[in-house]
C-alpha cells in the first residue's frame, strides 16, 4: 500500500508511472512541485487490508459493519478509501484516520513491491520523525539492499529538505531485491527499519548508458568499457560552471548538450557546487536556488541540488557521462576534511546510482591563489585527497571510477596512486606549443605503474589555440 505523494514518471521505462509515498520508481529529469496529499488511500495490485477495519472500497458503503476477526479483503487496483484526512507520514504505513489509533503498533507495515529495470534508477522516500534530537542534515541514513543471489549493497540516503529523505539505486542485476533502512546519529524510529522490495527486469532502453551499463576500467587497465564489455571512447567537454545559473536551464543547457551530442562528445566534466577561481559564496556560484551549502559548509541546500539533479539527469538522458568534480582542491583546507566527506556522501547518495565518474577535486594540490602557506597547503591537500579517495571508495556501493583533476599529473596529486582508477593530465594551454609536453606526459603516464587509462583532462580552450 502506498500513500499518494510527489509521484513522478520514469523516463527510461515503458511501464506506467507508479505513484507512492515511500517507494516509487523514477528517473528524475524534471523538477516537480510537491503534490498535496490526497484525502484517500490508493490501493495497488495485491494490496491486502486485515481486520479490524471497515471495507471502504468504492463499491462498498462506508457504514458497512466491521469485518469479523481474521477476515481479509482484497481491494481492486484504483480503489480508494474516502474520509482519510491525512497520510500518516510514517514509513510505508497508511492513513491513520481510517484505522484504530493503535493500528501502527498492531500491524506490520506493508512492504511495497516496486518494478524497475536493470541499470535504471529507482528512488524511495523515507520520512523522519517530526521532532528529531539532531538537525536532519547531521544524520546518516543508509539502506541495505540484498539481491536474491545474496549480493548486498549499502546505499547512502540524502536529505531532501524538511523530513524527507531519499534513496536512489540502479539495480545492476535482474531479479528480486529486498531493502531495509538504518539511521545512525539519532534514535529516529521512522527512519530505522523501513522495508520494501524491488523486482528488476532487463532494460529495453536504447540509451547506450542503460543498454550497456555504466563505465569501468578493463582488466588490462588500458581503456574504458561498459559493464557488458562494450568499449567506450572518452571524448570530453568541460563545463566547470554548468550547474550554476550562468548556463541557464533549460535553454542554454539543453542547447549545449544537443550540440555536444551531435559532435560526438561522450563525457562532460562539471563541478558540483564548490567552484574554482572565486571566493566561497561568490554570486557567480549560485544556481536558481542559491548556494549549495551555508557559508560555514555545515547545512546543505536541498533546492540547489534538486536543480543540479535536473541537469545531471539531462546529460545521462542524452547519453553523456557526467564526470562529477566535487570541488576545487583548496576547498579541503577551507572547509576541512570532515565537511568534504559529508559533501562527498551527499554526491554519492544523489548521483551514484547514475552512470557517472567521480573526480575527487580540480587541481587537487594547488593552494588557494592568495594563500601565505602554499607549501604546507600543498602537502596537506596531497595527503587529504588520498584519504578522501579512500572514503569515496568505501562509501560508493556502485564503485564508479575515480580520478583527480591535476595541476599536471593526476597520480602525483595523491600519496597513493592506487586509490585512483585512471590518471588525468593537464598538459598546457599554449595551442600548438603545448603538443610536446602533451606527448611527453602521455608517454610517461602510459609507462608508469600501476597501469591505468590516461586521459588529458584539460587542454586548450576556445581562444587559447595560439597561446
Amino acid at each position: 500500500m502506498y500513500r499518494n505523494a510527489n509521484a513522478r514518471q520514469t523516463h527510461f521505462s515503458h511501464s506506467p508511472p507508479v505513484t507512492g509515498g515511500n517507494a516509487y520508481f523514477q528517473f528524475p529529469c524534471r523538477p516537480q512541485p510537491r503534490a498535496e496529499h490526497q484525502p484517500f488511500l490508493y490501493i495497488l495490485p495485491g494490496s491486502v487490508l486485515s481486520s479490524p477495519v471497515r471495507n471502504f472500497s468504492k463499491r462498498t458503503p462506508h457504514r458497512q459493519r466491521p469485518w469479523p476477526p481474521g477476515r481479509r479483503s482484497r481491494l481492486s487496483p484504483g480503489d480508494r478509501i474516502p474520509h482519510c484526512s491525512r497520510p500518516s507520514g510514517r514509513g510505508n504505513s497508511v492513513c491513520t484516520s481510517a484505522f484504530p489509533k493503535d493500528m501502527h503498533q498492531r500491524r506490520r507495515p506493508v512492504k511495497p513491491l516496486v518494478h524497475g529495470s536493470k541499470y535504471t534508477t529507482t528512488e524511495w522516500h523515507l520520512t523522519a520523525e517530526p521532532k528529531s534530537e539532531r538537525p536532519p542534515f547531521e544524520l546518516e541514513v543508509d539502506v541495505l539492499i540484498v539481491h536474491e543471489s545474496g549480493r548486498t549493497w549499502r546505499v547512502p540516503a540524502f536529505w531532501a529538505g524538511g523530513r524527507d529523505w531519499r534513496v536512489r539505486f540502479a539495480p545492476p542485476l535482474t531479479g528480486k531485491y529486498r531493502w531495509k533502512s538504518e539511521c545512525r546519529g539519532a534514535k529516529d524510529e521512522w527512519l530505522n527499519g523501513r522495508e520494501g522490495m524491488l523486482e528488476a527486469s532487463d532494460t529495453q532502453s536504447e540509451n547506450p548508458l542503460l543498454r550497456h551499463g555504466p563505465l569501468r576500467v578493463t582488466r588490462s587497465g588500458r581503456r574504458f568499457e561498459h559493464e557488458d564489455g562494450t568499449s567506450f571512447f572518452w571524448l570530453g567537454d568541460t563545463w566547470w560552471m554548468g550547474l550554476t545559473k550562468r548556463l541557464t536551464w533549460p535553454g542554454d543547457f539543453q542547447r549545449l548538450t544537443a550540440d555536444r551530442v551531435a559532435k560526438g562528445f561522450t563525457v562532460v566534466q562539471i563541478v558540483a557546487g564548490l567552484y574554482p577561481d572565486m571566493n566561497w559564496h561568490d554570486p557567480r556560484g549560485e544556481n536558481e536556488a542559491g548556494f549549495p551549502y551555508s557559508k560555514d559548509f555545515r547545512e546543505p541546500n536541498p533546492a540547489y541540488f534538486a536543480n543540479a539533479d535536473v541537469r545531471i539527469c539531462h546529460l545521462v538522458r542524452a547519453g553523456i557521462v557526467p564526470c562529477i568534480v566535487a570541488c576545487w582542491g583548496y576547498y579541503l583546507p577551507w572547509a576541512g576534511e570532515e565537511k568534504i566527506r559529508r559533501h562527498w556522501r551527499n554526491l554519492i547518495a544523489r548521483w551514484g546510482a547514475y552512470p557517472v565518474i567521480w573526480c575527487l577535486a580540480g587541481e587537487g594540490t594547488m593552494p588557494y591563489y592568495l594563500s601565505e602557506t602554499k607549501d604546507a597547503d600543498r602537502e596537506r591537500q596531497r595527503q587529504g585527497w588520498t584519504e578522501i579517495a579512500r572514503y569515496v571508495r568505501a562509501t560508493d556501493p556502485m564503485r564508479r571510477p575515480i580520478t583527480i583533476h591535476p595541476t599536471d599529473v593526476g597520480r602525483d596529486q595523491v600519496a597513493d596512486p592506487g586509490v585512483l582508477d585512471f590518471d588525468m593530465l593537464q598538459t598546457g594551454h599554449g595551442g600548438y606549443d603545448s603538443i610536446p609536453n602533451t606527448v611527453k606526459l602521455l608517454t610517461e603516464g602510459v609507462a608508469r605503474t600501476p597501469t591505468m587509462p590516461v586521459v588529458v583532462g584539460e587542454v586548450d580552450y576556445e581562444g587559447f589555440l595560439h597561446g
